[in-house]
């Protein structure tokens, strides 16, 4: 790996902690999700205006995507509105990598090269053990270890769905343009349907944070 994909790498992470952070810190974590992934929406289209679309077969596994990118917005959102940050981060990214893992062995029959398993294996143990320690400061209810495993589940799915999307789309970029419109219109359709027109009076006001 060159020092520059590394330093993408580190970015990319430290992004991802910022807007969970962000998400954990807004009075309203549904609010708050909602800003973040429809302005990934818009993103996604500019994405898209760029690099064309993707091969058509690639759309089908975009769309499974969108589906379960919504279904994990919703379960990352309960999970903040229950549970501390220091205990659902780790639990939700710790759990994922190794049903990852289990998931593209079972299904794909697909092994990684030992240096990746020592990777995942050392990554998954690093964010248990931040979990525990957020369990020792929290108080942990079965609310929360469902949603968090919920959303540890969800990342699994959609992160082989996306595998195999991205290997079939002539375009990985492309194929993740399509992913984040996707991801942003259903979590805004979602957010009309279960609160109606509301919604956008509530997340006007904060509409800089969601860029």
């Amino acid at each position: 790996m060159s020092t520059t994909v590394f330093l993408l790498v580190l970015f990319a992470a430290f992004l991802h902690a910022s807007w969970n952070v962000q998400v954990k810190l807004n009075l309203d974590r549904f609010v708050g999700l909602f800003l973040i992934q429809t302005g990934m929406g818009f993103f996604g289209i500019a994405m898209l205006a760029y690099t064309g679309m993707p091969n058509n077969i690639s759309l089908v596994y975009a769309c499974v995507s969108g589906l379960l990118h919504t279904g994990y917005n919703l379960f990352l959102a309960r999970s903040y509105q229950t549970g501390d940050l220091s205990l659902v981060y780790p639990l939700a990214r710790g759990g994922a990598p190794f049903l990852t893992l289990l998931g593209t062995f079972l299904i794909l029959h697909d092994v990684p090269a030992p240096l990746a398993t020592v990777g995942i294996i050392v990554l998954l143990v690093g964010l248990l053990l931040a979990g525990l320690s957020g369990i020792r400061r929290a108080t942990v209810d079965g609310k929360t270890l469902y949603f968090a495993g919920g959303t540890a589940a969800f990342i699994a799915v959609y992160t082989i769905v996306d595998g195999l999307g991205g290997r079939v789309s002539g375009d990985p970029i492309a194929y993740a343009g399509v992913v984040f419109l996707l991801d942003g219109l259903l979590l805004f359709l979602t957010a009309l349907y279960l609160r109606g027109p509301a919604i956008l009076s509530q997340v006007m006001p904060h509409w800089k944070k969601g860029l």
